[in-house]
Protein backbone atom coordinates (compact mmCIF):
# COMPACT_ATOMS: atom_id res chain seq x y z
CA UNK A 1 0.00 0.00 0.00
CA UNK A 2 1.55 3.17 -0.92
CA UNK A 3 2.77 5.84 1.59
CA UNK A 4 3.72 9.18 2.15
CA UNK A 5 5.84 11.34 5.29
CA UNK A 6 4.24 13.81 6.90
CA UNK A 7 7.53 15.62 5.60
CA UNK A 8 6.37 15.18 2.39
CA UNK A 9 2.93 16.42 3.08
CA UNK A 10 4.19 19.43 5.02
CA UNK A 11 6.46 20.59 2.14
CA UNK A 12 3.17 20.20 -0.09
CA UNK A 13 1.15 22.33 1.75
CA UNK A 14 3.56 24.67 1.90
CA UNK A 15 4.25 24.96 -1.80
CA UNK A 16 0.81 24.54 -3.33
CA UNK A 17 -0.59 27.62 -0.24
CA UNK A 18 2.32 29.50 -1.17
CA UNK A 19 3.32 29.16 2.45
CA UNK A 20 7.24 28.48 2.02
CA UNK A 21 9.36 30.53 4.19
CA UNK A 22 5.97 31.92 6.16
CA UNK A 23 6.17 31.39 9.97
CA UNK A 24 2.44 32.83 10.43
CA UNK A 25 1.37 28.99 10.44
CA UNK A 26 3.71 26.44 12.09
CA UNK A 27 5.08 22.79 11.49
CA UNK A 28 3.40 21.66 15.30
CA UNK A 29 0.61 20.40 16.61
CA UNK A 30 -1.57 22.81 17.20
CA UNK A 31 -1.26 24.49 13.53
CA UNK A 32 -0.31 22.87 9.81
CA UNK A 33 0.38 19.24 11.61
CA UNK A 34 -3.23 19.33 13.11
CA UNK A 35 -4.48 20.49 9.72
CA UNK A 36 -2.96 17.41 7.89
CA UNK A 37 -4.15 14.83 10.19
CA UNK A 38 -7.52 16.48 10.60
CA UNK A 39 -7.42 15.70 6.77
CA UNK A 40 -6.05 12.09 6.85
CA UNK A 41 -9.09 11.32 9.43
CA UNK A 42 -11.19 12.68 6.64
CA UNK A 43 -9.94 11.12 4.06
CA UNK A 44 -9.98 7.49 6.28
CA UNK A 45 -13.47 7.79 6.82
CA UNK A 46 -14.11 8.30 3.10
CA UNK A 47 -12.27 5.21 2.46
CA UNK A 48 -14.21 3.51 5.26
CA UNK A 49 -17.65 3.66 3.44
CA UNK A 50 -16.30 0.96 1.05
CA UNK A 51 -14.26 -0.62 3.53
CA UNK A 52 -14.59 -4.70 1.82
CA UNK A 53 -11.85 -3.36 -0.56
CA UNK A 54 -8.97 -1.54 1.63
CA UNK A 55 -9.72 -3.28 5.27
CA UNK A 56 -6.66 -5.06 6.46
CA UNK A 57 -6.57 -8.24 7.93
CA UNK A 58 -5.14 -10.08 11.40
CA UNK A 59 -4.93 -13.73 13.09
CA UNK A 60 -5.56 -12.99 16.62
CA UNK A 61 -4.43 -15.72 19.12
CA UNK A 62 -6.86 -16.48 21.62
CA UNK A 63 -7.80 -18.63 24.73
CA UNK A 64 -9.63 -21.31 25.57
CA UNK A 65 -12.75 -20.56 27.18
CA UNK A 66 -11.71 -16.71 27.03
CA UNK A 67 -14.53 -15.06 25.27
CA UNK A 68 -12.61 -11.51 25.13
CA UNK A 69 -10.25 -10.94 22.42
CA UNK A 70 -8.05 -8.20 21.64
CA UNK A 71 -8.07 -5.95 18.83
CA UNK A 72 -5.57 -4.18 17.19
CA UNK A 73 -4.35 -1.04 18.48
CA UNK A 74 -5.16 0.82 15.06
CA UNK A 75 -8.40 -0.50 15.32
CA UNK A 76 -11.28 2.10 14.01
CA UNK A 77 -14.12 0.12 12.23
CA UNK A 78 -15.22 -3.80 12.32
CA UNK A 79 -15.61 -5.32 8.31
CA UNK A 80 -15.68 -9.16 9.67
CA UNK A 81 -15.13 -11.76 11.33
CA UNK A 82 -13.91 -15.55 11.15
CA UNK A 83 -13.22 -18.48 13.27
CA UNK A 84 -11.18 -21.24 12.60
CA UNK A 85 -11.21 -19.73 8.88
CA UNK A 86 -15.08 -19.16 8.47
CA UNK A 87 -17.18 -16.37 8.53
CA UNK A 88 -19.11 -15.65 12.43
CA UNK A 89 -21.94 -13.52 12.79
CA UNK A 90 -22.37 -10.77 14.89
CA UNK A 91 -25.21 -11.42 18.05
CA UNK A 92 -26.85 -8.84 20.16
CA UNK A 93 -27.89 -7.97 23.66
CA UNK A 94 -31.05 -9.55 23.37
CA UNK A 95 -29.64 -13.06 22.51
CA UNK A 96 -28.31 -14.20 26.37
CA UNK A 97 -28.11 -17.60 25.22
CA UNK A 98 -25.71 -17.11 21.98
CA UNK A 99 -23.27 -18.75 24.99
CA UNK A 100 -25.05 -21.95 24.42
CA UNK A 101 -25.03 -21.79 20.61
CA UNK A 102 -23.32 -24.86 18.37
CA UNK A 103 -22.11 -22.19 16.23
CA UNK A 104 -19.58 -19.20 17.79
CA UNK A 105 -20.65 -15.61 17.12
CA UNK A 106 -19.33 -12.40 18.10
CA UNK A 107 -20.49 -9.18 19.92
CA UNK A 108 -18.20 -6.03 19.71
CA UNK A 109 -17.80 -3.91 22.72
CA UNK A 110 -16.19 -0.88 23.74
CA UNK A 111 -12.75 -0.88 24.56
CA UNK A 112 -11.16 -2.32 21.45
CA UNK A 113 -12.69 -5.86 22.64
CA UNK A 114 -14.26 -8.59 20.73
CA UNK A 115 -16.43 -10.97 22.72
CA UNK A 116 -16.66 -14.72 20.72
CA UNK A 117 -19.23 -16.56 22.40
CA UNK A 118 -19.37 -19.84 22.66
CA UNK A 119 -15.57 -19.03 23.91
CA UNK A 120 -13.06 -20.47 22.00
CA UNK A 121 -12.26 -24.62 22.63
CA UNK A 122 -8.63 -24.37 22.29
CA UNK A 123 -5.28 -22.36 22.22
CA UNK A 124 -4.10 -20.92 19.03
CA UNK A 125 -5.01 -18.12 16.48
CA UNK A 126 -7.90 -19.03 15.77
CA UNK A 127 -9.61 -15.51 14.92
CA UNK A 128 -9.57 -13.70 11.94
CA UNK A 129 -10.03 -9.78 12.22
CA UNK A 130 -10.79 -7.45 8.99
CA UNK A 131 -11.38 -3.99 9.99
CA UNK A 132 -10.68 -0.48 8.78
CA UNK A 133 -7.39 1.22 10.64
CA UNK A 134 -7.92 4.56 12.13
CA UNK A 135 -5.73 7.01 10.61
CA UNK A 136 -2.13 7.83 12.78
CA UNK A 137 -1.42 10.99 14.41
CA UNK A 138 1.54 12.17 12.45
CA UNK A 139 3.94 13.97 14.65
CA UNK A 140 7.61 13.43 13.83
CA UNK A 141 8.72 14.53 10.02
CA UNK A 142 9.37 10.66 8.87
CA UNK A 143 5.61 9.78 10.55
CA UNK A 144 4.32 7.51 7.57
CA UNK A 145 0.78 6.96 6.65
CA UNK A 146 -0.95 4.76 3.88
CA UNK A 147 -2.83 6.30 1.78
CA UNK A 148 -4.52 3.24 0.19
CA UNK A 149 -4.32 4.27 -3.53
CA UNK A 150 -1.25 6.35 -5.24
CA UNK A 151 -2.38 9.85 -5.23
CA UNK A 152 -4.89 9.87 -2.64
CA UNK A 153 -2.84 11.84 -0.52
CA UNK A 154 -3.91 14.64 -2.90
CA UNK A 155 -6.78 14.98 -0.39
CA UNK A 156 -4.90 15.60 2.71
CA UNK A 157 -2.77 17.93 0.85
CA UNK A 158 -5.81 20.37 -0.73
CA UNK A 159 -7.99 20.21 2.60
CA UNK A 160 -5.01 21.20 4.77
CA UNK A 161 -4.26 24.14 2.60
CA UNK A 162 -8.06 25.19 2.17
CA UNK A 163 -7.58 24.93 6.55
CA UNK A 164 -4.32 27.07 6.38
CA UNK A 165 -5.23 29.73 3.80
CA UNK A 166 -8.55 30.13 6.29
CA UNK A 167 -6.18 30.55 9.08
CA UNK A 168 -4.54 33.36 6.79
CA UNK A 169 -7.89 34.88 5.64
CA UNK A 170 -7.00 34.34 2.38
CA UNK A 171 -9.59 33.12 -0.26
CA UNK A 172 -10.68 29.16 -0.32
CA UNK A 173 -12.47 28.38 -3.24
CA UNK A 174 -9.78 27.30 -5.56
CA UNK A 175 -8.45 24.55 -2.79
CA UNK A 176 -12.41 23.26 -1.23
CA UNK A 177 -13.18 23.00 -5.17
CA UNK A 178 -9.63 20.71 -5.80
CA UNK A 179 -10.45 19.15 -2.34
CA UNK A 180 -14.05 18.38 -3.08
CA UNK A 181 -12.93 16.56 -6.82
CA UNK A 182 -10.66 14.77 -5.10
CA UNK A 183 -12.98 13.46 -2.64
CA UNK A 184 -15.50 12.36 -5.72
CA UNK A 185 -12.26 10.67 -7.35
CA UNK A 186 -12.17 8.69 -4.19
CA UNK A 187 -15.00 7.37 -4.02
CA UNK A 188 -15.47 6.94 -7.83
CA UNK A 189 -12.46 4.43 -7.54
CA UNK A 190 -13.10 2.87 -4.49
CA UNK A 191 -16.65 1.81 -5.45
CA UNK A 192 -15.03 -0.07 -8.53
CA UNK A 193 -13.02 -1.69 -6.15
CA UNK A 194 -15.55 -2.82 -3.52
CA UNK A 195 -17.35 -6.11 -4.15
CA UNK A 196 -20.35 -5.37 -2.05
CA UNK A 197 -21.84 -2.37 -3.74
CA UNK A 198 -22.61 -0.99 0.04
CA UNK A 199 -21.03 1.95 2.16
CA UNK A 200 -22.38 0.14 5.59
CA UNK A 201 -19.56 -0.83 8.15
CA UNK A 202 -20.13 -1.79 11.70
CA UNK A 203 -18.44 0.96 14.05
CA UNK A 204 -17.23 0.27 17.51
CA UNK A 205 -19.91 -0.01 19.44
CA UNK A 206 -21.71 -2.34 16.91
CA UNK A 207 -23.72 0.33 14.91
CA UNK A 208 -23.71 1.60 11.04
CA UNK A 209 -21.94 3.86 9.47
CA UNK A 210 -22.41 5.18 6.05
CA UNK A 211 -20.76 8.01 3.69
CA UNK A 212 -21.82 9.75 0.81
CA UNK A 213 -21.02 12.86 -1.25
CA UNK A 214 -23.41 15.01 1.26
CA UNK A 215 -22.62 13.34 4.31
CA UNK A 216 -19.03 13.44 5.23
CA UNK A 217 -18.45 17.06 5.99
CA UNK A 218 -18.54 19.97 3.19
CA UNK A 219 -21.10 22.30 1.95
CA UNK A 220 -20.33 24.47 -0.52
CA UNK A 221 -16.75 24.35 -0.10
CA UNK A 222 -16.94 24.60 3.53
CA UNK A 223 -16.11 21.98 6.31
CA UNK A 224 -18.94 21.85 9.09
Amino acid sequence: MPTVTLGDIRARVRSMADMEGSSFIQDSKYSLDAYINSAARTMYDIVAGYADAYAKRVSIQVSKDVEEVPLPSDFRLLVGVEYKDEPIQQYGFSQPGQRYACRPGYRLESGLVLRISPPPDSDGPHVRVYYMPAAPTLAAETDTLEVFEPGWEDFIVYDACMMASQKEERDTTFMASRRNEMAQRIQSLAATRSLTGTNQVADVVGGILDYGVSDYGFHNGWRY
